[in-house]
C-alpha cells in the first residue's frame, strides 16, 4: 500500500494541536501545573491547597499570618486565570483597601511573572501599562484581561457595574481592610456560574466583612476557608519546595517569616496576646485586643490622597533622641498630607537644634512642634533662647506629653489625647500617610493602649514598649507631633489673626511666639 504524503504532512499539526488542547485542559485544572511551566517556580503545600481550592469553588478566603506570601500568591492566580481560558473569556478585577497596595504590591508581582513567563519561553499574553491594566489587542480594540481598582467608597457598587465577561474572578488583596461594600460590588459582577471571589488578608480587625466571612456560619457557608498560621512554612516546617538548593535557599529567604522573628515576637507579646494571635497563628483577636491602630485606620490613612493647597501650613514634628539606639525624626504635615522628612541618631542638643532649624527654614515651616519633655528639653531651649537661632522664621511650640488633656475622664494625658486625634484624622480621610513609610506603619501596628483606673485612655509609653522588646515609637511620635492642634489641646477657641491669647501655666503646651499674629501662649 502507497501511504499518502498529504497525511503524512498533516499528522504532526494534528498531533500538535491535540497536544495543545490537552495541556490546555490540564493547566485549565491544575494551577500548580500551569505555574511550574510556565513561571518555573513552584507552590508549597498551603499554597497548593488554596489553589486546588480556587479550582473547585467559586468563593474562597484566606487569613493568613504575616510574611506568608499571601500577596504573591495572589498575583499568581490572576496570571492563571487569564491566562488558560480562551482569550476573550476571562476577566480579573484586582482590588484591595489601597491604591497602594494594588500597584506597589499585585501589580508589580504581575509585572514578575509577566517576566518570568517571557524569559521561560512561555510569553503570557497581551500587556500590563502603568495604569493598572493588563490589556491585549481584539478586532474590537484593546481589551482587557486584568485591571486593578480601589473605588471610592460613596460609589463601590456602581464602579464595578458592566466590567464582567464569561468568566469574572474579583481577587481583593489585604481583604480585612475591604469595607463591606466592596464584597457586596464583588457579589455583583461574579453572579452565574464559573466567576470567583478569592479574598487574602490579615486577621488584624474584629467586625468587618472578612471577620464576618469566617465566623457567622449564614455567611461562611458559601466559602471555602483557609488559615495560614506562620507554623506552616516551610522555614518552619522543613518542606522541600525545590530539588535545587539554591531555589530552596532563595525562596526561604524571600521575605517569607522566619522562627528568629516570630520567637522575638514571642518574647515581646507573649503567646495569646492579640497580636500574637493575628501576626503569627493568622486568627482574629479576641476581644481584648489592644492594637490602638486597627489596620482598616491605617488603610484608611494610606488610601487618603491629599494634593495640599498654597495656602495650607506647613507643621514639623520632631521627636527628640540624643544618644543609644532612638533616633530623632522630623515628619512634615502639609495641609494633612505627612510624610518622613528626615532622621538622625548619636548627636548632642546643639547640633540636633540647628539640624532641625536647617529644615524648618528650608521647608519654610510656619510651625516647629518638638518633644519638649526629658532629652528633648534641650533641642527645644536651644532653639528657643540662643543667638544663632533667632532668625527663625517659625513659630515654636513645645510638646509636654504627662500633661493635661482636655478632659482628663476621657484622656489620661496629653500625649493620649494626641493619638486619639491622629487615629481619627486617619479614620475620618483628613490624613494622608505614605503607604511605603514601613518604619511608620510598623510602629502604628505595634502600638497598644489601656485604660486607667478612671477609664481614662492611656497609651502604652515608651518605655512599655521597649521593656517588651519593640522600638521606641519614635516615627510614630514625631508624626502625630507634626499633627496636633496646639490651640484645642489648651482648651481655648481657635484664635482670628489678630487677637491675643493667653494660657494658665498648668496648660499643656508652650508657645512663646504665637502662629498668630500678635497672640501669646505663655507656658
Amino acid at each position: 500500500m502507497t501511504s499518502n504524503p498529504y497525511i503524512k504532512s498533516i499528522t504532526p499539526l494534528v498531533l500538535q494541536e491535540w497536544r495543545e488542547k490537552s495541556k490546555a485542559a490540564i493547566y485549565e485544572r491544575d494551577p500548580q501545573a500551569w505555574v511550574a511551566d510556565t513561571l518555573g517556580k513552584r507552590w508549597w503545600t498551603k499554597q497548593a491547597e488554596i489553589a486546588a481550592d480556587y479550582i473547585d469553588n467559586e468563593r474562597v478566603a484566606v487569613k493568613s499570618a504575616n510574611g506568608t506570601g499571601k500577596s504573591y500568591l495572589v498575583a499568581d492566580l490572576i496570571c492563571h486565570w487569564v491566562s488558560v481560558y480562551p482569550l476573550d473569556e476571562a476577566l480579573a478585577i484586582v482590588s484591595a483597601p489601597t491604591l497602594d497596595q494594588i500597584e506597589r504590591v499585585i501589580f508589580s508581582y504581575l509585572k514578575d511573572n509577566y517576566g518570568a513567563a517571557a524569559a521561560n519561553g512561555k510569553p503570557m499574553r497581551g500587556w500590563i501599562n502603568e495604569d493598572l491594566e493588563w490589556k491585549y489587542k481584539s478586532p474590537a480594540g484593546n481589551q482587557f484581561l486584568a485591571f486593578g481598582k480601589k473605588p471610592s467608597d460613596q460609589n463601590i457598587v456602581a464602579s464595578f457595574q458592566g466590567t464582567r465577561k464569561q468568566r469574572t474572578a474579583v481577587f481583593l488583596d489585604e481583604a480585612g481592610g475591604v469595607p463591606e461594600g466592596l464584597f457586596t460590588a464583588a457579589e455583583a459582577v461574579t453572579t452565574g456560574t464559573g466567576n470567583k471571589i478569592i479574598a487574602i488578608g490579615n486577621p488584624d480587625t474584629r467586625g468587618t466583612a472578612f471577620f464576618d466571612i469566617f465566623t457567622k456560619e449564614e455567611v461562611r457557608q458559601d466559602w471555602a476557608l483557609h488559615t495560614i498560621s506562620a507554623f506552616d512554612l516551610p522555614t518552619f516546617t522543613g518542606e522541600i519546595v525545590y530539588d535545587d538548593p539554591v531555589k530552596q535557599k532563595a525562596m526561604l529567604e524571600s521575605g517569607m517569616q522566619d522562627p528568629a522573628t516570630v520567637e522575638k515576637w514571642r518574647r515581646a507579646w507573649g503567646e495569646g496576646s492579640a497580636r500574637w494571635d493575628a501576626k503569627v497563628l493568622g486568627e482574629f483577636p479576641g476581644e481584648d485586643d489592644t492594637t490602638f491602630f486597627p489596620q482598616s485606620t491605617i488603610d484608611a490613612a494610606i488610601g487618603t490622597e491629599i494634593e495640599p493647597e498654597d495656602d495650607d501650613y506647613l507643621y514639623l514634628g520632631c521627636d527628640i533622641a540624643r544618644f543609644g539606639q532612638d533616633e530623632t525624626v522630623i515628619y512634615s504635615n502639609y495641609g494633612g498630607q505627612i510624610r518622613h522628612v528626615e532622621s538622625w541618631s548619636k548627636t548632642d542638643n546643639i547640633e540636633g537644634a540647628r539640624k532641625i532649624h536647617k529644615l524648618a527654614l528650608e521647608l519654610g515651616a510656619d510651625q516647629v512642634r518638638v518633644d519638649s519633655a526629658g532629652t528633648g528639653s534641650g533641642v527645644y531651649d536651644a532653639l528657643e533662647v540662643l543667638e544663632e537661632f533667632k532668625d527663625k522664621t517659625y513659630t515654636l511650640v513645645g510638646f509636654l506629653s504627662a500633661n493635661a488633656s482636655p478632659d482628663k475622664n476621657k484622656w489620661l494625658n496629653a500625649r493620649a489625647w494626641v493619638y486619639d486625634k491622629f487615629r481619627e484624622g486617619m479614620k475620618n480621610g483628613e490624613i494622608d500617610l505614605d503607604g511605603a513609610d514601613k518604619k511608620l506603619k510598623d510602629e502604628l501596628i505595634a502600638q497598644t493602649f489601656k485604660f486607667s483606673n478612671r477609664n481614662a485612655l492611656q497609651i502604652s509609653s515608651k518605655k512599655e514598649m521597649r521593656d517588651a522588646g519593640l522600638k521606641s515609637p519614635d516615627y510614630l511620635d514625631a508624626a502625630i507631633y507634626s499633627h496636633f492642634d496646639p490651640i484645642e489641646l489648651a482648651g481655648l477657641d481657635q484664635p482670628q489673626k489678630g487677637e491675643k491669647y493667653t494660657a494658665e501655666p498648668e496648660n499643656v503646651i508652650e508657645m512663646f511666639d504665637s502662629f498668630f499674629t500678635g497672640a501669646g501662649l505663655p507656658g
